[in-house]
This record gives structure tokens, sequence and C-alpha cells, in this order.
């Protein structure tokens, strides 16, 4: 997913958060298989801050909790949504 994308991504979800009187969670997981988990990492932080700036910078006020995950990316999410 491009950058732009992603910042629409975080923008759409800050509105849809608020619709629903919740915060936004943009998560990253890095996937165990990765053997490179410092570049892995760099990406994740960098990825997230961008989605806090795109989500803090519209005039939606959302609150904003990020979190980066490790292992299987569809486990981790799951696991993470309860």
């Amino acid at each position: 997913m491009g950058p732009n994308r992603r910042s629409n991504a975080a923008i759409w979800a800050s509105t849809d958060a608020l619709g629903g009187g919740t915060s936004l969670r943009p998560v990253f997981v890095i996937d165990a298989e990765i053997e490179d988990v410092d570049v892995e990492l760099d990406d994740a932080r960098s990825a997230l801050d961008k989605a806090r700036s795109a989500a803090e910078n519209t005039d939606r006020h959302v609150e904003v909790d990020s979190e980066i995950l490790h292992g299987d990316p569809a486990e981790a999410i799951a696991e993470s949504a309860f």
C-alpha cells in the first residue's frame, strides 16, 4: 500500500472511530519469519508515525493508540482485536 493510500486509510479510520465513539488503533505486524527484525521495526515505527500524523492532522481530534505486534499477521491482528 502506497503512502497516500495509507494516509487516506488513516483519515477514513479516524472518521469511523469518532462515529463509533472509540479511538483509532493502527497496528503493524512483524511476521515471525522475518529475519531482519531491526529493519522491520524501523518500517513499523515509520508507518505508524505517518498514520498517527495523518489522523492527527485532521479536524477530527481522535485519540490514536498504535501498536507493533509480532507473529503471524492474521493471527496477531485477530488476537489483538479482543
